[in-house]
């Protein structure tokens, strides 16, 4: 075999191609990076229609938190939970419904931050009886079966209606504390 000065030129030249194409069709330092989600990453997970139960040591329920949607957020493994309505099992002898547009909660459920249109109501057999709870931020503990918030609260009952710029309910015991209450509030008006 002889030395060919034009098969050497052709030779390097294929072999010049060969390493460019070579080094054009390799991947990225940036692209070879584990890939994360986007910033913008969809949620965890999402239910629709949802039943949480909460339950006591023994495992017996006491109380559910309905939701047509749940969705879990990604990076606090919070849960966003839209159309909330918390019910306490009859045995608890709680007679309250809390239902809610929006929540957000811990996966334990130990609490509830309930926002938009939030309405507490009663259990009563005539609904002139009822107590009724409006409110637009509210912070559930349903183990607890507490209730508050320092942000303004109406309250209404057997023909009253009274505002506040807070409350703090047990709805176990069935007691309300309200804070800086206005309203108007005569006991000789009941409704019979």
């Amino acid at each position: 075999m002889h030395f060919n000065a034009r098969n050497s030129a052709v030779y390097v030249v294929l072999c010049t191609a060969a390493l460019v194409t070579w080094l054009a069709s390799r991947p990225d330092a940036a692209d070879q990076r584990p890939a994360g989600p986007p910033a913008d990453a969809p949620p965890g997970y999402y239910l629709e229609d949802v039943t949480l139960l909460g339950t006591d040591d023994a495992g017996a329920v006491m109380f559910r938190i309905v939701a047509g949607r749940v969705e879990e957020s990604g990076s606090e493994r919070e849960l966003e939970l839209s159309d909330v309505r918390v019910q306490y099992r009859d045995s608890e002898a709680v007679a309250w419904l809390v239902e809610a547009e929006r929540a957000t909660a811990p996966s334990d459920r130990s609490w509830l931050n309930l926002r938009g249109n939030i309405r507490v109501t009663s259990a009563a057999e005539e609904p002139s009886r009822q107590v009724v709870i409006e409110a637009d931020r509210l912070l559930l503990e349903p183990e607890r079966y507490t209730a508050t918030t320092d942000s303004p609260v109406i309250l209404s009952f057997d023909g009253n209606r009274l505002e506040a710029n807070g409350l703090s309910a047990d709805l176990k015991d069935d007691r309300l504390e309200l804070s800086s209450v206005h309203g108007r509030f005569d006991p000789r008006e009941r409704s019979e």
